[in-house]
């Protein structure tokens, strides 16, 4: 298979945590096939269900109050942004080739 890029350059097929993907080796582009996606995407959600096993709930718990909350109304925190949560990868893929 032809690398559709460089369109002369042969890919080579290379295995990464047993899923096959095509890499050209001119312009270093990584192509894959719809199972081979799936795959990816679903090894990522298997990893974050392990995650959420072994530490699930921490991240929502609220820690216990040192300090009486006046305390903290004194200075205005609003100054700050609030970002968003980043998201898993495989939901990433999910997002572009969905």
């Amino acid at each position: 298979m032809f690398c559709p890029v460089c369109r002369d350059t042969e890919m080579h097929e290379v295995t990464k945590e047993g899923v096959l993907i095509d890499v050209c080796p001119r312009c270093r582009g990584v192509w894959l096939d719809r199972g081979e996606l799936e795959k990816i995407i679903n090894t990522g959600r298997a990893a974050h269900r392990d995650y959420d096993d072994i530490y699930g709930g921490r991240e929502n718990t609220q820690p216990k109050e040192v300090y009486p909350r006046e305390s903290y109304q004194k200075h205005d925190h609003d100054q700050y942004k609030h970002h968003k949560k980043k998201k898993p990868f495989y939901k990433v893929l999910e997002d572009i080739f969905d």
